[in-house]
């Protein structure tokens, strides 16, 4: 499978095999400007502390990012500021051995999203 990132690095790996839902967000943990996928429900809109996906456990719903009422123009606004600067270490990209690898951009991240059909950002 081909990723959809705005730019493709050669240490990255896809790895198409981990199923996401229609949120960005969903599964990772958000702390300094750093997502990191956490492998279970938690928000990474909730910054420095784990919280699951509050339409998961409030709601009884799927997560999906243009549903959630965490999904404000405020919050979009802040987010576009941030794309570039934020950084995301999904499951599904990694470093080839002897890489150092720096992670992906919010804004890279959210395009590998919205490529899998998911959600528009």
């Amino acid at each position: 499978m081909e990723s959809t990132l705005i730019k493709i690095e050669e240490a990255y790996l896809p790895r198409p095999t981990k199923p996401r839902t229609k949120c960005p967000f969903y599964g990772f943990r958000m702390s300094n400007g750093v997502m990191g996928d956490s492998g279970s429900n938690q928000c990474g809109l909730v910054i420095n502390m784990a919280s699951p996906c509050h339409m998961e456990f409030e709601e009884g719903d799927f997560p999906n990012w243009n549903a959630c009422p965490l999904n404000t123009v405020e919050r979009r606004g802040y987010l576009d500021m941030v794309a570039d600067s934020t950084k995301v270490f999904p499951y599904e990209f990694c470093i080839k051995k002897g890489g150092k690898w720096e992670g992906i951009s919010l804004k890279e991240w959210a395009a590998y999203i919205e490529s899998l059909g998911r959600v528009k950002i």
